[in-house]
């Protein structure tokens, strides 16, 4: 099963039995959600700014900023984000 297939079927889940579920169990599916999500590579959102000298990229889920060295790497520091590489500026 894919992360996707998985998000999907949590999501699904979550909506046909909610009424049957304690809050605390609605919200542990919603958060395993999320993480799977994070799971899932996105491409970097490039800084285009031209006063911006230290500062490349930002994360596509936090944004945080991160510098040019710091591109390949695989997971966001701050939210674990995974960071889709493939067609790199």
């Amino acid at each position: 099963m894919t992360n996707e297939e998985a998000i999907r079927n949590i999501t699904a889940y979550v909506y046909m039995e909610c009424l049957n579920m304690p809050e605390q169990v609605i919200k542990a599916l919603a958060m395993a959600s999320k993480a799977l999500e994070r799971q899932i590579p996105k491409k970097p959102a490039y800084i285009k700014e031209h006063n911006v000298i230290y500062f490349d990229w930002r994360c596509p889920c936090c944004q945080r900023e991160y510098a040019n060295s710091s591109h390949g790497i695989a997971y966001c520091v701050d939210c674990g984000q995974a960071i889709d590489w493939s067609n790199a500026e």
